[in-house]
């Protein structure tokens, strides 16, 4: 198992706050993904009807390196046996959508995708889970520990911080209002996690979305609700941006309609 602490340092330079404002002219911020390929997950309601005016991760990485490109290593770490391992350093930057965002097909599911030429090829990407919504049933992930990243903006701070939070997942649910397997996590729900992910044991439980609320009440009072993996495929698959790190780690190649195509020379594989 993946501990919390192991899975923030393994993937939160993955993260990235997306910064929007709407048609009203007010302020917004929630969260994407990396998935491989430049490819990036959020929620829907995070971009619909939206422009964005910022995309950035906050977390460097250091990824280590062999052969050829150790060469060219700038970073080194001491191994246990006193040998010099070399690193890749992976720094903090902006991210810009060079295609979409495209969203799910349904205007229930709150899932959108993007994609980024310019990105580190050593940036590190998140497993989609391999529960499928036919797969799931009402008590399976039950009290599982989930680690959920994004960024809820802290009051008195000066720049988006990346917060992570340990949650149990507390219920398998569906919705009226949507389809597909959702999850309720214990973590309190806030603004700006939307669009980030929930992860158990090193990979993707599913993306954040909308609080679950009546009446009007505030974000906070709500459940922090989470939409399985499927409908993410389902989206990558239509617009054919699946990328192949994703299959691989699934050792299946059901999707292979639905890979992404070759990059040019100026888009990073993974």
């Amino acid at each position: 198992m993946l501990s919390p602490i192991d899975t923030l340092q393994k993937y939160s330079a993955a993260v990235a706050f997306v910064d929007v404002c709407n048609a009203a002219g007010d302020r917004g911020i929630g969260t994407a993904f990396h998935v491989g390929q430049g490819v990036f997950v959020t929620a829907r309601h995070v971009l619909e009807n939206c422009v964005v005016e910022r995309i950035a991760t906050v977390r460097d990485h250091q990824v280590p390196v062999e052969g050829e490109r150790a060469k060219n290593a700038l970073s080194f770490v001491a191994r246990r046996d006193g040998t010099l391992q070399a690193m890749h350093n992976i720094s903090r930057r902006d991210i810009i959508i060079s295609e979409g965002p495209f969203f799910h097909d349904n205007p229930q599911v709150d899932v959108a995708v993007f994609r980024a030429h310019d990105i580190d090829p050593e940036l590190p990407w998140i497993p989609l889970g391999g529960h499928l919504d036919d797969w799931i049933g009402d008590n399976d992930f039950v009290l599982w520990e989930a680690t959920v990243m994004g960024f809820p903006p802290i009051p008195m701070t000066s720049e988006p911080l990346l917060v992570a939070t340990r949650a149990e997942i507390s219920a398998v649910i569906d919705v009226r209002h949507a389809p597909h397997v959702h999850f309720v996590l214990s973590a309190m729900a806030r603004g700006g996690f939307s669009g980030g992910p929930a992860l158990i044991d090193g990979c993707l439980l599913g993306v954040v979305t909308n609080s679950l609320l009546e009446m009007g009440q505030p974000t906070e009072i709500g459940y922090l609700t989470v939409v399985s993996v499927e409908p993410i495929f389902d989206c990558l698959h239509e617009h054919k941006w699946l990328p192949k790190a994703q299959i691989e780690s699934w050792g299946a190649t059901v999707w292979d309609d639905g890979l992404l195509p070759p990059p040019s020379t100026s888009v990073p594989q993974d």
